[in-house]
Formats: C-alpha cells, sequence, structure tokens
C-alpha cells in the first residue's frame, strides 16, 4: 500500500500525492483565500490533521459552515484493524479546536468510508458504512462538536450499502444518499443508488427513495450536494 499526504484544497477535493511505503500514515490540509481578495490563494502552509501515525489514516472527508469553521473526518486502523471513524474540528484559521475525537460509539466491526457535512451554524452530520453492525449509519454532532446521541442506522445492512455520501442544508436538515449493492425494486441488475432525507434533529423526512432509473448495469458511488434552502442533487456512476 502507499502513502498518500492528501491535501485539501478550496473546492473541497481530495489529491493524494503517493509516494512508497507501507501505509497511509496522515493527512495534511491547506487553505485558501477567497478568489476575490487574494492573488495568491493559500493561506499558510498545509498542516497534518491526525494525531495517530501508526497504520493507515485514510479515506477523508471535510466540510465547513458559513463562517469558514471546518472539519474533517476519516477512517483510521490505529487503534483497530477494522477501522474506526475520527474527526478533528478547526477554525476558519486553521487552528485545532481540541484534539480528533472517535465518531462511532460501536466498538467492534468494520468503520469505513465517511462522509462529513455541516450546517451554517456549524452544527454538522457524520455518515459512515458499518457493514458488520448496522450498515450505513449517521452520528450528529453540535457547532461544539459534542455529540447529539449515538449514531442510527440509515441503510440496513441486508442491502449491502456502500459509498454513503451526505449534504446539509443552512438549518442543519440533511440529505444522505448510498449505494445499494444488493439493487432496487425493478432493477435487475444491481447494484443502485437511494436516499433519505432528514431533520436538522435527525428524524427522518418520509420514506427511503430510490435515485437511479437506469436498470442496466451498475450505479454507483454517489455524490451530493444541497443548497441553504434544502434543495439537492444528487450524481453518481452509471458502468
Amino acid at each position: 500500500m502507499a502513502l498518500a499526504d492528501v491535501v485539501m484544497t478550496s473546492d473541497a477535493r481530495a489529491t493524494p500525492a503517493r509516494h512508497a511505503s507501507a501505509a497511509f500514515l496522515g493527512f495534511t490540509v491547506l487553505l485558501f483565500a477567497p478568489l476575490a481578495t487574494a492573488q495568491d490563494r493559500k493561506v499558510g502552509s498545509e498542516f497534518r490533521v491526525n494525531n495517530a501515525t501508526v497504520e493507515n489514516q485514510e479515506q477523508v472527508s471535510v466540510a465547513a459552515d458559513s463562517e469558514g469553521n471546518f472539519v474533517v473526518v476519516w477512517k483510521s486502523d490505529h487503534l483497530s484493524s477494522e477501522g474506526e471513524i475520527f474527526g478533528r474540528r478547526y477554525d476558519s484559521a486553521g487552528s485545532a479546536l481540541g484534539d480528533e475525537f472517535l465518531v462511532n460509539s460501536s466498538p467492534t466491526g468494520t468503520q469505513r468510508e465517511p462522509a462529513v457535512a455541516a450546517a451554517s451554524n456549524g452544527a454538522f452530520v457524520v455518515v459512515w458504512n458499518s457493514p458488520d453492525n448496522y450498515g450505513v449509519v449517521a452520528r450528529r454532532f453540535s457547532s461544539s462538536g459534542a455529540s447529539q446521541g449515538s449514531e442510527f442506522v440509515v441503510g440496513a445492512p441486508t442491502d449491502a450499502p456502500r459509498y454513503p455520501a451526505v449534504a446539509a442544508d443552512s438549518e442543519g436538515n440533511f440529505v444522505v444518499v448510498w449505494e445499494v449493492q444488493n439493487g432496487v425494486p425493478g432493477d435487475p441488475e444491481p447494484p443502485g443508488v437511494v436516499g433519505q432525507r432528514f431533520s436538522s434533529a435527525g428524524a427522518a423526512l418520509g420514506d427511503e427513495f430510490v435515485l437511479s432509473s437506469v436498470t442496466t448495469g451498475s450505479q454507483t458511488h454517489p455524490a451530493v450536494g444541497m443548497s441553504a434552502d434544502g434543495s439537492f442533487v444528487v450524481t453518481w456512476e452509471n458502468l
């Protein structure tokens, strides 16, 4: 496996720079100023997010609030070879707001594929895949990083869910989308893509809904974006 330093750029995409080594050991962050106010957009140098530098540190996701404060989540293998989900909060200047913290409350089984979304006020929700326990799950946190209850099930493990993605509106209402490896109703060639909307309190808004209408080939690796008013758009690969 290769070592990858993950640099977060202004469009919030992770770009790994690979070097020969034994494991993914860390994440770095690079801040950018607004395009209209800086010719050189970088603000300072990149900095490492994770404390643990043993075993794999990988599968990173980041979200920011309206003030530019942000939270980074990732999968770490330093506590368990099956993986745990960690997070760390930062202010808009890139100063850490406390230490890294464990996101998942379940101490057993595989935890992987995290994604995070933030409301305008800094409250955030993390989703990930916990296939040995619950399937796709979510856990809510306040703007101070305090947990708002334990993780809760979004996609049942009987559907063999994978690759969850999440987006939130300005009030903290959010939508989760994910791949269902066992397929969706009326689709003879799984996997398919489904979604579920939630209030800012974590209550389901309606039922789970099917997104992919094409029934040939595989529909996989969804992504989602949500506007301030709660409108959202979902993309996925059609293979």
